[in-house]
């Protein structure tokens, strides 16, 4: 970057103060409040530092980061060839000796988010020596964000939201000094000063950004490396974001970047050190490959698999779970066949994965919601609140319309799934037609004893809220609503988008999205007539701060015209609110 394209204009110019040496000693909690210890601090002054604080976090900070890690439990021998000395690509060196960016680019699918999350674990808890500098005093400080460019507030894939990442980080995890100084600083820039004390604060530009972190990291004890996942997926003009790359350097931040090779990272970035993916994870195919095939009547297969994966990981993994699943009915042969019909990119893939479940008669005249309702919640920013139990729920509440329409959850259909939660998930899979798969949160004992409260107890009114549980003791559904559904990969999400097939593939069922919505919102009310004794706090919705109502504002123009629909959304949000600040725990 700064050694070779000098035609970049830094909007960092200017002279730094250099870091100065402060004693360490002081923490900030995880949630980001600051703790001052015995130093004297005034309560004012520890009040704006944690307002700052505020003004500079946001929800979203580590979605992403968090979306990637839990697709893994363990890593096991996959990612560990990039810290292993003697390997020829240079990542090691560059670490010790280098300055600058390292680029790992890679394909669509190849493993660059994995390896990033692999990275940022390995770099912060086993080889801290590894990017630290010998030949200074200065501790290292890893920072970190991951573009994401589904996120429709634009924190995740914008300058504003990634500044906003890093400047938090500098100062939730510095030492108290840095933020103490800062509040008394009166050479501050001026829209930091402001924030202090402001009441109503104004939102952040790019530009008091820019100058905050140009004044964080002059003042600062220690030195700083980044990890900067998917620069394709900012949504922000790609030649600016190379000029905000060379800035960072030009600070003295050492940069780790993963991208696709698309331009103008090609030519923004060559001759500087990198490694492309796809031509050295040939080995970490074939270790996700041996681990799921080995035992398998499929396992001569593996070597087939890694040659046709050609680097991308994702297709690997998608062919060789399929394989995984045939093994169980299917010869050799026609296992052979099965992978040899597999397209070997991942469009044709997801193609062929849609039409194998299109040649399926009953579910071609009998489409399920599944797909639909996952699909709503990422278009609404919804994750947070979709789980296996949501889904299903949603798809049993869009398939009721009686008892005034509101809130109704089957019980029967509920003690189905926690009869059988791990058939509800593959019916679930299968239905998606391996567009999306389940991450799983770990349970603990609390869900001992858990219970559902009778829908016919609850709407009788809310004096009967309180009333016997049903006898039926829900212990299993704790899997359902710590297993999360996600897109396998962006690239998915971009064929339901931009294909025809997939398209069609998505609108099979025919509802609309506010459909969708009120039946979401239905299943998550329904977690209001679990017993709150047993239901953990993080899964009580009251506890979650559930809000339909931001949600809903987003859909009030569409329902113009259309009463009875704007009737039971005012009715729904009703009855939410009615359940929900009526806690029969308190």
């Amino acid at each position: 970057m700064s050694s070779t394209n000098p035609h970049y204009t830094s909007e960092f110019s200017g002279s730094f103060q250099a870091g100065r040496d402060v004693s360490a000693g002081n923490t900030y909690s995880a949630a980001g409040n600051i703790y001052f210890g015995d130093s004297g601090q005034s309560d004012d002054a520890a009040a704006q530092g944690q307002r700052l604080l505020e003004t500079l976090r946001f929800g979203e900070m580590n979605v992403r980061q968090h979306d990637v890690a839990s697709l893994i439990d363990d890593f096991g021998l996959t990612c560990q060839w990039i810290l292993t000395p003697g390997e020829d690509h240079g990542f090691l060196e560059w670490c010790e000796h280098g300055d600058g960016i390292f680029w790992i680019r890679g394909l669509p699918g190849t493993g660059k988010s994995t390896l990033m999350d692999f990275l940022d674990e390995q770099l912060q808890e086993h080889y801290q020596k590894l990017i630290a500098d010998p030949a200074s005093p200065r501790s290292v400080q890893l920072l970190k964000f991951f573009f994401y460019s589904r996120d429709s507030r634009k924190l995740q894939n914008s300058f504003p939201g990634l500044l906003r990442a890093l400047c938090y980080q500098i100062l939730s995890q510095n030492d108290r000094e840095l933020l103490h100084d800062l509040v008394k600083d009166s050479s501050a820039p001026r829209s930091v000063r402001s924030r202090l004390s402001a009441a109503d604060l104004p939102t952040w530009t790019t530009r008091d950004l820019k100058q905050f972190l140009r004044y964080l990291i002059a003042r600062s004890p220690r030195r700083f490396f980044c990890l900067l996942d998917c620069l394709d997926e900012c949504t922000e003009d790609h030649s600016k974001l190379l000029s905000l790359l060379d800035d960072f350097v030009k600070l003295g931040l050492k940069l780790c970047c993963t991208s696709r090779p698309d331009e103008p990272f090609l030519s923004g970035l060559s001759g500087l050190p990198s490694i492309e993916l796809h031509n050295v994870n040939s080995r970490d195919i074939r270790d996700f490959c041996r681990r799921n095939l080995s035992t398998t009547p499929a396992a001569h297969l593996i070597e087939t698999i890694v040659s046709m994966a050609r680097g991308v990981f994702l297709w690997a993994g998608l062919v060789a779970l399929d394989i995984r699943r045939a093994s169980a009915f299917a010869s050799d042969d026609e296992l052979a066949t099965r992978l040899q019909h597999c397209p070997t990119d991942m469009l044709h893939l997801y193609e062929h994965m849609v039409e194998r479940q299109a040649k399926d008669e009953y579910r071609q005249t009998n489409p399920t919601p599944y797909l639909r309702i996952v699909w709503e919640c990422l278009a609404w920013d919804e994750y947070r609140f979709l789980t296996l139990y949501t889904v299903f729920a949603s798809a049993i509440a869009l398939e009721e319309s009686t008892v005034l329409d509101l809130l109704l959850i089957d019980e029967a259909a509920l003690v189905e799934l926690d009869r059988r939660p791990q058939n509800i998930r593959s019916k679930v899979l299968t239905s998606c037609a391996g567009l999306i798969h389940f991450t799983s949160e770990s349970t603990d004992s609390h869900w001992d004893g858990f219970s559902f409260r009778s829908w016919t107890d609850s709407l009788r009114g809310y004096d009967g809220y309180s009333s016997i549980c049903s006898d039926h003791n829900l212990h299993n559904l704790a899997s359902s609503l710590t297993a999360r559904p996600q897109f396998v990969h962006k690239t998915a999400i971009d064929f339901l988008t931009s294909s025809p097939a997939g398209h069609r593939f998505l609108m099979q069922y025919q509802v609309s999205e506010v459909e969708v919505l009120l039946a979401l919102c239905k299943a998550h009310g329904s977690l209001l007539c679990f017993d709150s004794q047993c239901l953990p706090d993080d899964y009580r919705p009251w506890a979650k701060g559930f809000d339909p109502w931001p949600t809903f504002e987003k859909f009030l123009p569409k329902l113009e015209g259309n009463i009875h629909l704007r009737d039971r959304v005012y009715q729904t949000i009703d009855r939410l609110f009615d359940l929900t600040f009526d806690d029969p725990s308190s």
